[in-house]
């Protein structure tokens, strides 16, 4: 007796036999959904969502504006120790390493940065020279570039943070709205999780 005959997308059904069940054995089943497959995938869309665009100070036509994600906390500790022990040339600590490492944090949270202009202020602009409808720039050479800024070999993004960042209290500001908002929206995708 034939409990089953397997037949491939396409050819006809065996008709000869009444009470044969045929399948496609290239179709598959979808796939079943858990409560923990459901809740780690809200969880990852809420957290891809988390973002702040932060204005950076003292820029008018265009405003530029720097989109942020929430800053993680393992590279914000690494970036601290790092930069706390660095040292220049004559083997002495850094003046500035805390700027530094406001810095680094700046960087690795960064998604892009974009120019705004007053009279379409919905449409977000990339600083890449020739360019204002590709991908945005970061604090990278292309930037650096664009601006015309002579960055060291040593600390290119850096120096691109601080030339951006006119004075280092507005930079030094930019990282305390990004730990708050940090602090904020981690919180926010656990209390949704």
């Amino acid at each position: 007796m034939v409990d089953a005959v397997i037949t491939r997308a396409g050819e006809p059904e065996n008709t000869t036999e009444p009470d044969v069940e045929t399948h496609d054995v290239w179709s598959e089943e979808p796939e079943k959904k858990t409560p923990m497959f459901s809740l780690k995938a809200r969880r990852a869309e809420i957290v891809s969502n988390l973002y702040i665009d932060l204005k950076v100070p003292r820029y008018s036509e265009p405003e530029l504006f720097v989109r942020y994600s929430p800053v993680d906390a393992v590279k914000m500790g690494q970036a601290w120790d790092k930069r706390s022990k660095q040292k220049d040339e004559k083997g002495k600590v850094l003046d500035d390493w805390g700027i530094r490492a406001n810095a680094d944090m700046l960087i690795a949270s960064c998604q892009g940065i974009y120019a705004v202009f007053a009279d379409n202020p919905e449409e977000k602009l990339s600083l890449r020279e020739g360019d204002p409808y590709s991908k945005w720039t970061k604090f990278d050479k292309d930037l650096a570039s664009s601006l015309g800024l002579v960055t060291p070999a040593s600390d290119p993004a850096v120096a691109t943070v601080r030339a951006i960042y006119l004075t280092d209290g507005d930079l030094g500001d930019a990282t305390d709205r990004l730990m708050k908002f940090s602090n904020i929206s981690a919180a926010q995708a656990d209390e949704t999780f």
